[in-house]
C-alpha cells in the first residue's frame, strides 16, 4: 500500500470565524466564500500569487461564524464529536463582554492542539511578548492586522489550511510506521519463540540419543560379558559327561 502522503485525500478547508462584528463575518465570507464570478477573479490571482496549480487554492472554503469565545468553544467541540474538525480558526483579540482573544484561543487548544489559528486585531490592551507567553507557543499562531485585504486573508488561510492537512498527513503516515514496527517486533519475537522452542526440542532429541547410545554401549557390554563366562561353562558342561563316566569306573573300583 501507498504511504498515507501518496493517497489522494479530501482537504480540510473547513475554517472558523470568532469576532464580536458583524461586519467582519461580512468581509471574510466575501473573501473566502465568494460568488462564482468573484471566485473566478480570486482565482486568477491567487494563480498570480501560488502558481499555476490552481486546483487546490480554488477548493471553496467552508466558513463557520461565532461571535463570542464561548460560542466559538462550542462549534470546535461539536466539530470534533461530528469528525469534521476546523483545520484554521480566526480569532478577534477584543470579544467584550466575554473571554478576550487569548483565553479564546487557550480554550480553544484545551479541545483541539492541532488547531491552526490567526489573531486578527487593529489594536491590544496586551503587549505580544505576554500574548505568546501565555499561550506559549508559535508554530500554529499568526498575527493578522486590521485593516486586512482579501489577498492577505486568503494567503493565510490558503497556507494554513495546507498545513494542517500536512500535520495530518506526517501524523497518520508516523502512526503507520509506529504500527508497521509494532507488527515487525511481533514477528521477531514470535520467530524467536519458535527458534528457542526448537532449540529445546533438539536439546531433549541429543538427550534421548545420548542415552540410547549409552544403553547400546551397555548391551555391547553386556554381551561381551555374557560371552566369556559362557565359555568355560560350556567347556565344563562338555566335559561333565566324561568326569561323571570316570566317576563311576572309580566307584566300581574301590566297591
Amino acid at each position: 500500500n501507498s504511504p498515507p502522503y501518496h493517497r489522494k485525500q479530501t482537504m480540510n478547508r473547513r475554517i472558523l470565524l470568532i469576532d464580536d462584528m458583524p461586519a467582519i463575518h461580512e468581509d471574510f465570507r466575501k473573501i473566502l466564500v465568494p460568488q462564482a464570478a468573484e471566485s473566478a477573479t480570486l482565482s486568477t490571482i491567487e494563480a498570480a500569487l501560488f502558481g499555476d496549480d490552481t486546483q487546490t487554492m480554488a477548493a471553496a472554503f467552508e466558513l463557520d461564524s461565532a461571535y463570542q469565545g464561548q460560542e466559538g468553544l462550542a462549534l470546535v467541540q461539536a466539530s470534533l464529536q461530528a469528525g469534521r474538525p476546523y483545520a484554521l480558526a480566526f480569532v478577534d483579540m477584543r470579544m467584550p463582554p466575554g473571554w478576550d482573544g487569548v483565553e479564546t484561543i487557550e480554550r480553544l487548544w484545551q479541545a483541539d492542539e492541532r488547531l491552526q489559528v490567526v489573531i486578527c486585531t487593529a489594536y491590544s490592551d496586551t503587549s505580544w511578548d505576554e500574548v505568546l507567553g501565555r499561550l506559549d507557543v508559535r508554530d500554529r499562531l499568526l498575527i493578522l492586522k486590521k485593516p486586512f485585504d482579501a489577498i492577505e486573508v486568503c494567503q493565510l488561510a490558503n497556507t494554513l489550511t495546507v498545513k494542517w492537512q500536512m500535520t495530518e498527513q506526517a501524523a497518520e503516515q508516523l502512526t503507520l510506521l509506529e504500527q508497521t514496527v509494532r507488527e515487525r517486533t511481533s514477528e521477531i519475537m514470535r520467530t524467536n519463540e519458535a527458534l528457542q522452542t526448537e532449540i529445546s526440542e533438539r536439546k531433549h532429541l541429543e538427550g534421548q540419543l545420548i542415552q540410547s547410545e549409552k544403553l547400546a554401549s551397555i548391551g555391547q557390554l553386556a554381551a561381551g560379558v555374557a560371552h566369556e563366562i559362557n565359555n568355560p561353562i560350556g567347556y565344563i558342561f562338555s566335559n561333565f559327561g566324561t568326569l561323571e563316566h570316570y566317576l563311576e569306573q572309580l566307584f566300581e573300583m574301590l566297591g
